[in-house]
């Protein structure tokens, strides 16, 4: 599957002085509120504090890694990062049950892959850029309610809320299932 999808994002962690700076039981953060980092009076890369020194003032981030990265630690809930988490992570199956979205996330990639090749097609040739797949994906598999967010340790037990660490892809009725055994826990 991954080979399916080109330039597949490396996810880089997020150092501990950057998410120290947050109570990680927070369900997610605004990187808005992230410090620029310096160096000698240099911007270097908000998220890695390498890459640089940065070309542009309001430049944040070295590469897509970094800032893809960072979008996804702070609100591991979206869209891409589920995509990111079903695809890369769990070879695009539910934990809990083992169902597979590949053939459908394959679909998926294929008929926008087809509607950017059409002449007058008003879809941009952007589907070949990963951010834009990744967010399709998951939107498209949380839109008809088949793919949710399960926090492995739920925040109220003191799991964390932000990051990729304590978070997984699963289906709807998994999720269900296990939200109704976490409670009576």
């Amino acid at each position: 599957m991954k080979s399916r999808i080109v330039d597949f994002p490396i996810f880089k962690d997020a150092l501990p002085e950057v998410s120290g700076m947050y109570d990680l039981s927070l369900r997610q953060v605004r990187l808005a509120e992230l410090p620029k980092y310096f160096v000698d009076g240099q911007s270097f890369c908000t998220w890695c504090h390498l890459g640089g020194p940065l070309k542009h003032h309001a430049q944040r981030y070295c590469s897509d890694d970094c800032r893809m990265s960072a979008n996804m630690w702070s609100n591991p809930q979206s869209y891409l990062a589920k995509a990111y988490i079903l695809i890369n992570n769990q070879d695009c199956a539910c934990t809990l049950c083992g169902f597979c979205y590949e053939h459908r996330i394959l679909k998926y990639i294929e008929t926008k892959e087809k509607a950017a090749l059409e002449p007058k097609s008003s879809t941009p040739s952007l589907y070949k850029d990963i951010k834009i797949h990744l967010w399709g994906v998951g939107y498209n598999l949380s839109t008809h309610h088949d793919l949710e967010m399960d926090h492995i340790i739920p925040i109220h037990k003191k799991g964390q809320g932000i990051g990729l660490d304590n978070v997984q892809a699963v289906c709807r009725q998994c999720h269900k299932e296990k939200t109704y055994q976490d409670s009576r826990r």
